[in-house]
């Protein structure tokens, strides 16, 4: 599975309902994202984990 990603988020304002939609995150220099990102404190969420992630997450 090929992990797909979403805009990376400031780590301090990532919030509940962010974690809610997509529950795993990754550092930006993780997914190879750091250009989109203002430093190593960013994240970005995995958009298209499976529904028995969500779940058990």
């Amino acid at each position: 599975m090929t992990l797909e990603f979403g805009k990376p988020k400031s780590l301090d304002d990532i919030e509940l309902e962010d974690v809610k939609k997509y529950p795993i995150w990754l550092w930006v220099w993780e997914a190879g994202m750091e250009e989109e990102a203002e430093d190593e404190t960013w994240q970005c969420p995995v958009i298209n984990s499976t529904e028995s992630v969500k779940k058990s997450v």
